[in-house]
């Protein structure tokens, strides 16, 4: 029996093992014996006292009794009357490292720091990190990251930090959290929410960070690195496949460039993913299946180094995605004008939109930077960028199975060109009581929307007319019927011409601003940081209006589209924006591994326009400001500083908050508001507990406290008519859970055959929350359940791991919203398991 026979049979007995939960906690291999020890043991830990060889022949278990040859030895006692003990407990049983004990560094003040030294609140975690947790899509950061919400609807992300950001789901929009992929902005919230590439480390920095990160960073910001190039080759490849048809494949290579000298290298990477649609529809068995999830994208990178300290580097970065849950609307209930015209659905994961539903985007991103770090007074890098990305959304409005009003969005569109210069200082040239970080920001970006709404005008206006004036049964259909008509809104039987609308409309931004830090370290223990961000911002209305044609049913069969009238046409607008956000901190180091620091920070957003407006001129939607004072620590304690304990208590209030409204009657399809002012206060705390180089705990919670202040705006009464003038101060902020946390578990330990076997496990809880001003649309309370088991293989560095999301199976919304037809909501995720099958040669 050869090597290549015996480890299949390894192998076999390894898969059996796992799914019939067979797992040994220790015992070193039979195949080791057999084919000698690992030479790559990159993830297990060899005994302080044994020789840093792989040829080492393991230690007898402590259970066994020592050979013959050296048992006079083990019984022998020095004068001292100290027991020896025998060299095999001295030795101990081979130990596996976990992936969560590595020590991160972060850029979360644009300079590289450990992040227990970073005087601010902020999550980080490497790629090995993310996997043993279980992080395949950037959604899932929430389920680790203490206060993060990260939710999307169509192609919108929809991400909030402390209970502050953003819901609103249209192009012209921006984002109240910061998201950056290799230091370079997304000026634009779609597409965002894509499957996570070739990732090296993500950054989560929590609270206004209007100084170092600028324009829309109100909440936060997320900073997402993907792996650079190699000097040496090395390569990974990633089969995934679970319930619900779930097959994903990663594949990467770097090394580089042939024929160079190690100062050109080169990354690409590519990723597919499709899957099945969480959603089947209730109300039509006949309904052809949604479409499929789908991501598939590739990035390659270069970088050269001509001489030492200077680097130059470009990327490029496509990805395409499909996606029909995030569209896959249920009206939950139905708007009293419209009980005797549309249906509603309760039951999960359900829904009754047609099958064409469903979001088609592209995002492209080609970036580009130059690195000096030769001067002796200071270091500077040049980032250039340009994002382009587009999306076709196909949406029912009414979210119902009757077809009384569908909107679609052919397409949105939004490209941005940027550059950033920024300036740090040099250890070698500053003073040891300076540091500084500067810089200069520009971009230019552009967003269009078109917003074609089709509509039986006919079919509900009789229904609703009907109802209203003489009851249900509506006469007036049946009236309509005996003359040949039909108001049943059924896509099968009506024939009453369609009207489309075509609702469209164009914002441009131009954003300049400067920044800088200073960090004055006044004695060893004690610092000061004073900072600021001046902004000048150029907003313009470049379109807006609206259109109208005819869809008529022909009597042979088909439709006759007549051609668009522009309707209304809106002039454009212009309004320049700027502001000065101050970032003023206190830093004392009470101990070596104990860091107090108080921090105030501001945060701008954008000024912009409603653009998407039927019978209402658009109206400027002034910019939202944030100011924040947060009170932390930082420390590692326990002599080994094996215990992590952070925490910080904080206040956020926010003035002119831009809202939105998702209505018909109020000028538009979706209008942003201005909140006259609300305030977060809250205290998150963060545990790991680093128990062993094989056992890791965490925990986290977050406690939030929303209220709006004074705040009278547009929003939907309890007869869900929208209504001007409603007075919402008093009540609790929108997606603003009281209270929110995660427990987990990490464990390594030797398996069979010399293999390494990691088994996961973590529970994420929310108090629930409101998604609607008026605290009428609410998120009930829910637990997700995850758990993950694998296996590694030092030797081949092959590892296969098993893992469930959502194992309780738990009901809850990935958005929800109040509209003219009634309460509209999207189910998240059901219960989700698969085997994921990873290899990496090299680095």
């Amino acid at each position: 029996m050869n090597e290549s026979m015996l480890r299949r049979l390894g192998w076999a007995v390894l898969v059996n093992s796992a799914l019939m939960g067979q797992a040994a906690a220790q015992g070193d291999s039979d195949l080791d014996a057999i084919l000698g020890p690992s030479e790559s043991p990159t993830e297990s830990t060899p005994p302080a006292s044994a020789p840093a060889t792989a040829e080492a022949a393991p230690a007898p278990a402590a259970s066994e009794p020592a050979p013959a040859a050296t048992a006079p030895q083990a019984a022998a006692e020095p004068a001292t009357g100290e027991a020896v003990a025998p060299e095999a407990a001295a030795s101990g049983p081979r130990t596996v490292k976990n992936r969560l004990t590595e020590e991160i560094v972060v850029t979360a003040e644009k300079r590289e720091e450990n992040l227990q030294e970073v005087p601010t609140s902020v999550s980080a975690f490497s790629g090995a990190a993310l996997d043993a947790k279980g992080v395949a899509d950037i959604k899932d950061l929430q389920l680790i990251t203490p206060g993060l919400q990260y939710d999307s609807m169509a192609s919108y992300s929809i991400i909030f930090i402390r209970g502050i950001g953003g819901d609103a789901f249209q192009a012209g929009v921006d984002s109240s959290v910061a998201t950056y992929i290799d230091g370079l902005y997304l000026p634009f919230t779609f597409s965002a929410a894509q499957a996570l590439g070739d990732v090296k480390q993500i950054e989560v920095l929590k609270g206004p960070q209007g100084s170092l990160y600028g324009r829309n960073a109100i909440a936060g910001a997320i900073t997402i690195k993907l792996k650079e190039p190699t000097k040496d080759f090395a390569a990974s490849v990633l089969a995934q496949y679970g319930n619900y048809n779930d097959a994903k494949t990663k594949i990467s290579v770097s090394g580089p460039v042939p024929f160079t000298d190690q100062s050109l290298l080169y990354s690409a990477s590519f990723v597919y993913q499709n899957r099945d649609s969480y959603t089947t529809n209730f109300f039509d068995p006949n309904e052809p299946d949604y479409h499929s999830y789908r991501n598939r994208g590739y990035r390659g990178a270069l970088q050269w180094d001509p001489i030492d300290d200077m680097q130059f580097g470009v990327a490029f970065y496509d990805l395409k995605s499909q996606d029909p849950d995030s569209v896959a609307t249920n009206l939950l209930t139905v708007a009293p004008l419209f009980k005797a015209v549309l249906t509603p659905n309760t039951e999960k994961n359900k829904s009754g939109n047609v099958s064409s539903i469903g979001v088609f985007a592209r995002t492209r991103i080609f970036s580009a930077y130059a690195e000096n770090k030769m001067s002796d007074y200071f270091d500077a890098k040049l980032i250039y960028g340009k994002t382009a990305a587009n999306s076709t959304i196909l949406f029912d409005y009414d979210s119902a199975p009757e077809p009384v009003l569908d909107i679609s969005a052919v397409p949105n569109r939004a490209n941005s060109e940027s550059f950033e210069l920024i300036f740090t200082s040099s250890a070698e040239a500053t003073p040891d009581w300076l540091e500084y970080v500067g810089g200069f920001y520009y971009e230019s970006t552009k967003k269009t929307g078109r917003y074609p709404a089709t509509i039986d005008p006919l079919a509900y206006g009789l229904n609703i007319a009907g109802s209203a004036v003489l009851g249900s049964p509506p006469v007036l259909c049946q009236i309509y019927a005996n003359i040949g008509g039909d108001c049943s809104a059924n896509a099968d039987t009506n024939k009453n011409i369609l009207v489309n609308v075509p609702i469209y409309g164009g914002v441009a931004n131009k954003a300049k601003s400067f920044y800088g830090q200073l960090t004055f370290h006044i004695t060893e223990k004690f610092s000061v940081v004073a900072g600021g961000r001046a902004s000048r911002e150029d907003t313009k209305l470049l379109f807006a209006g609206v259109g109208v044609k005819l869809v008529i049913p022909q009597l042979g069969g088909g439709v006759l589209t007549t051609p668009q009238l522009n309707a209304i046409q809106y002039a454009p607008q212009q309004k320049t924006f700027q502001s000065f956000t101050p970032t003023v901190g206190l830093n004392y180091k009470l101990t070596d591994d104990i860091l107090l620091y108080y921090k105030y920070s501001e945060a701008f957003k954008s000024g912009n326009y409603n653009g998407l407006n039927i019978n209402n001129p658009p109206t400027r939607v002034e910019p939202e400001l944030a100011s924040s004072n947060e009170l932390g620590f930082k420390s590692s304690l326990l002599e080994d500083r094996s215990l992590k304990l952070n925490g910080a208590a904080f206040l956020t209030t926010i003035s002119n908050a831009q809202l939105q409204t998702l209505s018909l009657t109020s000028g538009g399809v979706t209008k942003l508001q201005n909140a006259g002012s609300y305030s977060v206060y809250g205290a998150e705390g963060e545990v790991n507990w680093f128990v062993t180089d094989a056992l890791v705990l965490g925990l986290t919670g977050v406690y939030l406290k929303g209220t709006y202040n004074n705040f009278t705006g547009q929003g939907f009464n309890d007869l869900y008519l929208n209504q001007n003038n409603i007075d919402f101060s008093g009540k609790t902020t929108v997606r603003t859970p009281k209270f929110t946390g995660t427990a987990s578990a990490n464990y390594t330990f030797p398996f069979f055959f010399g293999l390494d076997a990691e088994l996961a496990g973590d529970v994420y809880y929310t108090s629930g929350f409101y998604y609607t001003a008026n605290n009428s649309l609410e998120q009930p309370s829910y637990y997700l359940l995850n758990a993950r088991f694998g296996v590694y293989d030092p030797r081949s560095r092959v590892r296969v791991t098993l893992y469930g999301k959502n194992l309780n199976d738990d009901t809850y919304y990935t958005n929800a919203y109040r509209q003219d037809f009634g309460d509209t909501v999207i189910w998240a995720n059901p219960r989700t398991y698969g085997v994921t099958v990873s290899w990496e040669y090299g680095n």
